[in-house]
């Protein structure tokens, strides 16, 4: 007998009836507390209308029609919840709306706490909200920020998770699509094949199915390009788009690496926005072409699939998002030394709360045993911040630019003998590309424009239309263009005009992103021969001990006066010799801040001291 039952057998009639209205009244109670009746009858006006009790109604007809007792947004919804729950644990809606609440923080735990409360519901009247529809959003969003690195989860936990949810709801095919999404994100890819090639893709939305089609693409590629089980692995390199040379700097390094280390090998798990960048080949084609013309006679490039089997003394990679996702989201718990290299850009951005969340993650990691910073301002902030100590950081200004290194330092590029060539190199994200400095371009151009010496020349995503240049015919567009464009191009230029600045300092509401100083751009511009000017709002072009790195005979620094750079264009036309002198020792101040050794050969020593420890 029930503790209920023989209490209510010792109390009085009178007793027992009371008990039984406070009972009866509680759900009543309970959906009082949570209904918004402001909200009900705007949303509702039928209801409104009819003159109808927003309570009664909801009760008789409103819950099971999928109306909504209140706004989960609105600033009172967690309060209006939290007392109906108080007087009535088991109100669906209520727990319904907790879980959209829940499920609405986008974090593993409130996602596994919604899990819970959705289970205590099984078997009661169904909530009036779409749980179904809101876990699949939950995991859509989790794989979303994955997609995006700015996933904060573990996938050890975000993972299981969804794992969880699509089991709660095994009728959905998105569900099932995403868990497979996220196990291909977590590099477990057996599941991720299992589980995708088990789906019928037409009942997903042409989203999820052609991620789903593009996931099992890649596995498929990754077939034909594993590497042999027994490939020795004492150094370990990881990355996501080599052995393309999309990424010029990113196939420069790690082909050197591969070339100097003779226990080396690179897994690489494909970025699939490489197409987009204008990558022709597959993963498999890139590999098998790579591994044919090793200088080690075998292969040293495959998928991550290989990864499991691996335990080197280290493993690299570079970009925050990456030292992110390989050492805390997928975990290297067996290299016994972890070393990165902070570059501007790839999601470390100093003062976001993303940023320094992943850095701290990646520096709590105990096998992280080295980072290495490119630029005076990077290298300070870890410092400043706590994040490591001078000596855990090897400091290597600038980049790595292939072009340098087989460059003859006896070239010199040809005199201006007739019109001067101007040109600015950069990719557009964002409508005005302001941040690269087009826009100040764009005024120059205009400036110019009925000058018959000059003639001007864009590459990238810009046109016409992005900025009015008022009529000017002096200049011409190429678009996107692939690597390959680009020596020769340069060579035909005399000037390379950077006016870029942070996105920040245009809209503070931004990541303060930065990119590193000089860009690749000038770089492999004034490598052909190209005059530089270029911004340095940040004070990038100094040393540790503060003296200067390339001096005023070597680059110009400029700032975002579009009348005073056109000034410099005009002295250049007149002066050809100045501008000939300011070309040959800005190549030169390149070759030497840029070669070979005072760029890879730090970083392969530093590799090579982990394999003699």
């Amino acid at each position: 007998m029930s503790f209920w039952s023989q209490l209510r057998r010792r109390l009085s009639a009178k007793s027992v009836a009371a008990i039984d209205a406070i009972a009866i009244t509680a759900p009543r109670r309970s959906l009082e507390a949570l209904m918004d009746a402001r909200f009900y009858l705007a949303k509702y006006p039928d209801v409104r209308d009819a003159g109808v009790d927003p309570v009664e109604h909801f009760a008789a007809a409103g819950q099971a029609e999928g109306r909504h007792p209140l706004d989960v947004t609105a600033p009172d919804a967690t309060a209006r919840i939290d007392l109906a729950l108080s007087i009535d644990p088991q109100n669906a809606s209520a727990r319904g709306a907790r879980i959209l609440l829940l499920l609405a923080s986008d974090t593993v735990e409130a996602g596994r706490q919604a899990l819970d409360l959705h289970g205590g519901t099984v078997g009661e009247p169904r909530a009036c909200f779409d749980l179904e529809g809101a876990f699949e959003q939950f995991a859509s969003r989790a794989l979303s920020r994955s997609l995006r690195f700015e996933s904060l989860d573990d996938f050890r936990e975000i993972s299981p998770l969804v794992d969880d949810i699509s089991a709660r709801f095994p009728h959905s095919a998105a569900l099932a699509a995403l868990a497979g999404l996220l196990h291909f994100e977590a590099n477990d890819l057996g599941v991720a094949e299992r589980q995708l090639r088990s789906l019928d893709l037409t009942l997903l939305s042409v989203d999820i199915s052609s991620l789903c089609t593009s996931v099992l693409q890649q596995l498929e590629d990754f077939k034909g390009a594993a590497l042999p089980a027994n490939a020795t692995s004492a150094v370990l390199l990881l990355d996501t788009s080599f052995p393309s040379q999309v990424s010029s700097f990113r196939y420069g390094e790690f082909s050197s690496y591969l070339a100097e280390m003779d226990d080396a090998v690179m897994l690489v798990r494909p970025d699939g926005n490489l197409f987009r960048y204008g990558e022709k080949y597959s993963f498999a084609e890139l590999t098998r072409a790579f591994n044919e013309v090793s200088s080690r006679g075998r292969p040293v490039v495959g998928p991550m699939c290989n990864l499991g089997s691996r335990q080197p003394q280290v493993a690299y990679c570079v970009f925050l998002n990456l030292a992110h996702l390989f050492f805390s989201q997928i975990g290297l718990p067996y290299a016994r030394n972890l070393v990165f290299t902070l570059y501007p850009g790839g999601g470390f951005a100093p003062g976001n709360a993303v940023s320094d969340t992943k850095l701290a993650k990646v520096f709590a990691n105990p096998c992280l045993s080295k980072v290495v910073t490119t630029q005076n301002l990077t290298r300070d902030y870890l410092i400043d911040k706590g994040y490591c100590k001078g000596e855990d950081i090897l400091h290597v200004f600038g980049g790595i630019v292939p072009a340098a290194y087989a460059a003859d330092p006896l070239w010199t590029p040809m005199p201006l003998d007739g019109t001067l060539n101007v040109c600015f190199v950069a990719q557009r994200y964002s409508p005005l590309g302001a941040e690269k400095g087009y826009d100040i371009f764009a005024q120059i151009v205009r400036l110019l424009s009925s000058s018959s010496g000059i003639h001007f020349h864009v590459v990238g995503g810009f046109d016409r239309d992005v900025v009015d240049l008022g009529g000017a015919k002096n200049v011409t567009f190429y678009g996107s263009r692939p690597a390959s464009f680009f020596p020769e191009f340069y060579k035909r230029m005399h000037v390379v005009v950077s006016p870029n600045i942070r996105m920040f300092d245009l809209d503070p509401k931004v990541p303060a992103t930065f990119d590193g100083f000089p860009t690749t751009a000038v770089v492999e511009a004034g490598l052909q021969g190209a005059a530089m000017l270029a911004t340095d709002f940040l004070g990038m072009n100094q040393r540790l001990d503060g003296s200067r790195i390339f001096t005023s005979k070597e680059l110009i620094l400029i700032d975002r006066e579009p009348a005073r750079i056109a000034e410099i264009l005009r002295g250049f036309m007149k002066d050809p010799d100045a501008l000939q002198a300011l070309r040959v020792s800005g190549r030169l101040a390149l070759l030497r801040e840029f070669g070979f050794e005072r760029q890879m050969r730090p970083r392969i020593n530093l590799l090579n001291s982990y394999l003699r420890n």
